[in-house]
């Protein structure tokens, strides 16, 4: 397995259009979440505060990502056709090729 980092950085990341969604938690307050990132959300009593601290949130957890070297979803895809199949990869911090 080869592994391709990228030369962004956490600034280039967080320049990046990230759409947040607030909702209503279940158990009281509100959650923000931001697709792709599927293990990020903020928690607060009101969807202000929530608001108010999703962007240091952001920072800090695309931050874990690099220092570990995970892969950043993005949500912006490429297209690479292999065979008569096709196929597509999201591209993220690192392309890993099998």
């Amino acid at each position: 397995m080869t592994i391709i980092r990228s030369s962004m950085t956490i600034e280039d990341y967080l320049r990046l259009e990230w759409n947040p969604q607030t909702a209503i938690d279940p158990d009281g307050g509100y959650v923000l979440t931001i697709w792709p990132l599927n293990d990020f959300a903020v928690y607060g009593d009101s969807e202000a505060e929530v608001l108010a601290e999703w962007q240091s949130a952001l920072r800090s957890h695309l931050t874990g990502y690099l220092k570990v070297g995970k892969a950043i979803p993005t949500g912006r895809l490429d297209v690479a056709v292999s065979g008569s199949t096709g196929s597509f990869a999201e591209q993220s911090d690192e392309l890993t090729f099998a």
